[in-house]
């Protein structure tokens, strides 16, 4: 019989070092979003457009974290897939939903 790995806690989130990994994300985006738009946009000073974006990023994780405290493990996801940004990975086509005229439906 082969031997598989079993999770140690079934609900237990992706960790990237210590912290969780749509902390992570969220992160990410913040300090290139804000760098991007801080420093190449509107071309502010290197050093002031850095310490920014670190402020930015630091608040807006800070934010997500509050608010992802309220919310059930895994809704950024959800709420992803609710708005289309990727399919399950179950390999479904496309969620089926007939059309209301359609009275006849073939496989």
């Amino acid at each position: 019989m082969k031997k598989i790995d079993f999770p140690r806690y079934l609900a237990s989130p992706r960790l990237f070092f210590l912290f969780e990994s749509d902390e992570v994300i969220i992160a990410v985006i913040a300090l290139l979003g804000s760098f991007f738009i801080l420093g190449i946009i509107l071309g502010i000073n290197i050093i002031l457009t850095l310490l920014t974006a670190l402020a930015i990023t630091y608040f807006s994780v800070k934010n997500y974290i509050k608010y992802s405290k309220k919310q059930s493990p895994g809704f950024l996801k959800h709420k992803l897939y609710e708005a289309g940004f990727f399919k399950s990975s179950k390999g479904e086509k496309e969620p089926f939903v007939p059309y209301g005229f359609e009275d006849k439906f073939i496989d």
